[in-house]
């Protein structure tokens, strides 16, 4: 009788225990760690959280694949921005880095508190498809996040030659929307 009363005890603690900044949260891509965002303290920032399986080889041309896991990881860093038509100019600014493994999203989101479901707002950045990523710092969530109690996700994409190929001999002409749409899809299924 102790033992189970024991349990009762731990279970309610467990289950009354709050939500931190960061912790870790259950997806398709397995538990993902994020951190506090550093614009504003009480937004919690998973970066770089991969949605698809990297678009190389094989499906460098391809629709997207679903990324799923179980181990954990640990989004704390911008993934890779896709690779652009910038005219030979280098963007030099922070999270910069460019790969085609680059299918990542970002999310914004203050601690849970009052009702158990939130607003999710989902950025695509524009471009003419040429070019874009979400890494831009002005595309940072965590304001939108902290003053409207909403959860905010930026989405990367294939642009360029890799998300519009244009080739008649390929099947899939526009992986860029397809690359968009699992993006939402994740987001829907989390």
């Amino acid at each position: 009788m102790i033992y189970f009363l024991t349990f009762l005890c731990f279970q309610s603690i467990v289950q009354a225990a709050p939500w931190v900044i960061g912790q870790a949260v259950r997806t398709s891509s397995g538990p993902i760690e994020g951190h506090a965002s550093k614009w504003k303290p009480a937004v919690s920032e998973y970066l770089g959280v991969p949605f698809a399986q990297p678009p190389i080889g094989d499906l460098r041309f391809a629709a997207p694949k679903p990324y799923t896991g179980d181990k954990k990881i640990v989004a704390t860093e911008f993934g890779y921005a896709c690779p652009e038509n910038i005219g030979g100019k280098a963007d030099r600014s922070p999270g910069s880095e460019v790969s085609e493994d680059c299918l990542t999203l970002n999310i914004w989101s203050k601690l849970q508190s009052g009702s158990k479901s939130k607003a999710v707002m989902i950025w695509i950045y524009g471009g003419g498809f040429n070019s874009g990523r979400s890494t831009s710092p002005t595309y940072n969530g965590a304001r939108l996040a902290d003053e409207h109690d909403v959860v905010v996700v930026s989405i990367n994409y294939r642009v360029n030659i890799f998300g519009f190929p244009r080739a008649p001999f390929l099947p899939d002409l526009n992986p860029s929307l397809l690359d968009q749409r699992l993006g939402i899809e994740w987001v829907r299924d989390k």
